[in-house]
């Protein structure tokens, strides 16, 4: 939660920010968030805005686990569902980094460990450079 918070201090697009857990929580008074999980997200969001540690080690992007369900031979833009960021920005994943994910992610995970991308604006570039991993997260730097 804390690299997150960290990533949306310099991106502010949200997405889930009109889901259902998002309305809850927007919802929820500040003693129905003591005691639960929700008490992360706000230690998160105040360690972001008073420039505290940056545990997304500079990302401006974060991606869960669905983007390493999918192999290097799928050149597909998007499932119709997500968009497959190997594929529009092309990445290149740190060997620390990708084991982390892998093993985090289990035996359906297949994803390429560095990719050019295949579509769009992004063609033949790789934009993306990993900076952390956290459980089935990992996080990107963004390439000019």
């Amino acid at each position: 939660m804390h690299a997150i918070a960290s990533v949306h201090e310099k991106n502010d697009l949200a997405y889930g920010s009109k889901s259902e857990q998002a309305d809850l929580f927007r919802d929820a008074s500040p003693s129905e968030r003591n005691a639960t999980k929700k008490q992360f997200a706000v230690a998160a969001e105040i360690n972001a805005q008073l420039g505290g540690k940056d545990y997304s080690n500079g990302a401006s992007q974060w991606d869960g686990a669905e983007q390493g369900l999918f192999p290097g031979t799928d050149n597909r833009k998007s499932t119709g569902r997500f968009e497959l960021h190997m594929n529009t920005m092309g990445w290149s994943i740190s060997d620390d980094h990708y084991s982390k994910w892998k093993g985090a992610i289990g035996k359906n995970f297949v994803a390429p460990q560095v990719k050019t991308a295949t579509q769009g604006l992004n063609k033949g570039n790789i934009r993306l450079t990993s900076s952390a991993v956290y459980m089935q997260t990992i996080f990107w730097k963004v390439n000019k």
